[in-house]
């Protein structure tokens, strides 16, 4: 995430959906995995998921992962 926000091109605004993906060998170490972060990214992006998430009652999101 610092690396991400210490972009220059983040820090303008001048990217896209795809700046993740796109400056993966700059924003990681070497060999890192960086499909957690991806999906992550995704994840948060996705406005439609977050509201979603939000209409669970607290007292569930509070439980974390669902269970039979």
């Amino acid at each position: 995430l610092d690396a991400i926000l210490a972009h220059p091109d983040f820090a303008s605004g001048d990217v896209s959906t795809g700046f993740l993906a796109e400056q993966a060998d700059v924003l990681t170490a070497p060999g890192e995995d960086v499909s957690t972060l991806l999906m992550a990214a995704a994840a948060l992006s996705d406005q439609r998921l977050v509201t979603d998430v939000m209409q669970i009652p607290e007292m569930h999101r509070k439980m974390g992962g669902w269970r039979n």
